[in-house]
C-alpha cells in the first residue's frame, strides 16, 4: 500500500491523531499540496469531516453494510479501495 501513496503519515510522528486539523496539515505541507488538490481516503466518517473541515475532499470507503457509520456529508462513497482509481 506504501508504494501507492506519495506520502506516509503517522499519527505517531505527527503527536496529533485524525481527525486533528494538525495532521491533515502535516500531511499537506508533507506533500507540498494546498488542500483543495489533496484527496483524503478513509473508511471513518469522523476522519472524513475532519479532512473536509481542512477543504480537503474526502472518499468514504463503506463495504457492506452501513452497520451504523452514516458517510460524512459532502464525502464521496465508494465500496472499496479500487474503486479510487475511478474518480481520477
Amino acid at each position: 500500500m506504501a508504494e501507492l501513496a506519495d506520502a506516509l503519515v503517522l499519527s505517531c510522528e505527527v503527536g496529533a491523531e485524525k481527525p486533528a486539523a494538525e495532521i491533515f496539515t502535516y500531511a499537506l505541507d508533507r506533500l507540498g499540496v494546498p488542500a483543495g488538490r489533496a484527496v483524503f481516503v478513509d473508511d471513518q466518517p469522523a476522519y472524513c469531516a475532519g479532512a473536509m473541515a481542512q477543504g480537503i475532499a474526502a472518499v468514504q470507503i463503506v463495504r457492506g453494510e452501513l452497520d451504523g457509520k452514516v458517510p460524512a456529508e459532502g464525502s464521496t462513497v465508494i465500496r472499496s479501495l479500487s474503486d479510487v482509481t475511478a474518480l481520477f
